[in-house]
């Protein structure tokens, strides 16, 4: 385990080990939220190694984050991982991560990817936040009104830096730049919600599906005990708990398989 302006956090596969897989969390996630879903996966002999991003660790101590910090802590865990272990079978990227996954893809290849709503395909309202990032130095997130769920899906609780929100802008411009050839030889499988508030769904969907080797495959939140946002998508308490074990068990025939 590693700690410096990011934190590299294994979750160990049960019995026998079938895959390996990098993970990476979202925008002002916290990313112990993520851990229900990967240590289901876990249970089925997934090791797990989920990448706490600069400004999203408990060593943060409220600094600017830059797109380099973001992108060296990625590479470096990749290179970490694959020099102990060989290789990295599998990412698993949620919102923000999933763009840092794919921007980094040609450098730092998997086999296979499970992205659920990732951010390479934003809807126009949410370019709308890079318009104000140079007049406030944090960001205030629309609140979810119960601060158990607060605390339980969001890392910064008094605001996001807005170092933190130029860092995702810079990614997703950059990767809209790339040539994406390199997924090709790849085998993907992508998850969103139609009504995903940040996420463009149909432009999500036909990116999926200029893949010749990926899927993409809708969620639903319909009997959630909490669905203030869409864009939430990867726990029982979001999706509810028939979506949820729908959602482990695909991800799991397409990991292990």
């Amino acid at each position: 385990m590693l700690e410096k302006s990011y934190f590299l956090e294994e979750i160990p596969a049960s019995g026998e080990l079938k895959k390996r897989v990098l993970c990476v969390h979202g925008l002002n996630q916290n990313p112990e939220a993520l851990k229900f879903f990967l240590k289901e996966l876990s249970y089925h002999g997934v090791q797990v190694f989920l990448l706490h991003l600069p400004g999203h660790n408990k060593s943060f101590k409220g600094e600017e984050v830059q797109f380099s910090e973001i992108s060296e802590a990625y590479t470096e865990s990749y290179g970490l991982i694959t020099r102990e272990h060989g290789k990295i079978d599998v990412f698993i990227g949620y919102s923000f991560g999933g763009l840092i996954g794919a921007y980094h893809f040609e450098e730092c290849p998997f086999e296979k990817s499970i992205l659920l709503a990732p951010a390479v395909r934003l809807k126009g309202i949410t370019h709308g936040i890079k318009l104000i990032l140079p007049f406030f130095k944090s960001i205030y997130s629309i609140p979810f009104v119960n601060k158990e769920y607060e605390r339980k899906y969001r890392f910064h609780q008094k605001g996001v830096p807005s170092s933190v929100y130029k860092s995702f802008f810079q990614y997703y411009e950059c990767f809209h730049k790339k040539n994406e050839s390199f997924f090709k030889k790849s085998k993907g499988l992508v998850f969103c919600h139609k009504g995903d508030e940040l996420i463009d769904y149909k432009k999500l969907k036909a990116w999926t599906q200029e893949k010749e080797h990926w899927k993409f495959l809708t969620l639903s939140n319909e009997k959630a005990v909490f669905k203030k946002y869409n864009h939430l998508c990867f726990d029982p308490t979001v999706l509810g708990d028939d979506q949820f074990k729908d959602l482990v068990q695909k991800s799991l025939n397409f990991l292990i398989n």
